[in-house]
């Protein structure tokens, strides 16, 4: 009778251990890692307060990539050898961007695309923004900044079905000289250190015409 039960619980076990290998259960835990055969952390997933993360590291124990969520963002990054970001990918709720970053961690250029449109923006190496590229559902634009002042020094605007603009400004960034083609003809217009507009060159169907004005922006001369 011994032999029977014992036969039973063999036989049970041996179920039991078939419903385990083709059903195995799950692994519930806030934070895993994983390390190499000299017992080095090489891997990390975990959960923060944001939400989840995941970073792997080289030999040297530097973070090498991490994927972590901030906010309702999720972030892609690559490290260098001493732990400075040289790549990040971003992906929020209304826009993407993909950065690119120098020897001093500082961003070199950045790809980015939110409801307005697609975006290229250039710094120098400090850091400071030198170029501007971005296309809208109204046209493009083309912008070149001054790195000591980031004030716009150059914009090339081309409006769909309206008009094209380059503009030229000074060093506090107020238009100086401005060059439009717009369905009426060509203009050029020269404007003085208070934004006034002094004179206005343009072609149109009746001819070229030319017109000079004082600092309040009152009309002193006009040819033809």
């Amino acid at each position: 009778m011994k032999h029977r039960y014992w036969l039973v619980i063999v036989l049970l076990l041996g179920v039991a251990g078939a419903a385990w290998a083709q059903a195995p259960g799950v692994v519930r835990a806030t934070a895993f890692e994983l390390v190499d055969d000299q017992g080095r952390t090489r891997a990390e997933l975990w959960m923060g307060s944001d939400g989840p993360g995941l970073i792997f590291r080289d030999e040297n124990g530097n973070v090498r990539i991490g994927l972590i969520q901030i906010g309702k963002s999720m972030v892609l990054y690559f490290t260098d050898e001493n732990n400075n970001i040289k790549v990040s990918l971003g992906v929020g709720k209304d826009s993407s961007g993909l950065s690119f970053y120098n020897e001093n961690s500082l961003l070199s250029a950045m790809m980015k695309i939110d409801e307005k449109g697609p975006e290229i923006s250039l710094y120098d190496e400090t850091g400071k923004l030198c170029i501007g590229l971005g296309v809208n559902k109204e046209g493009t634009e083309l912008i070149f900044y001054d790195q000591q002042n980031n004030e716009e020094r150059i914009r090339l605007d081309v409006r769909l079905g309206v008009f094209s603009d380059l503009i030229l400004s000074d060093w506090y960034g107020k238009t100086s000289i401005g060059l439009t083609i717009d369905p009426g003809g060509p203009c050029l217009w020269l404007r003085d250190e208070n934004g006034e507009t002094r004179a206005y060159l343009n072609i149109s169907k009746d001819g070229p015409g030319l017109k000079l004005y004082d600092e309040n922006g009152k009309e002193i001369w006009l040819a033809p």
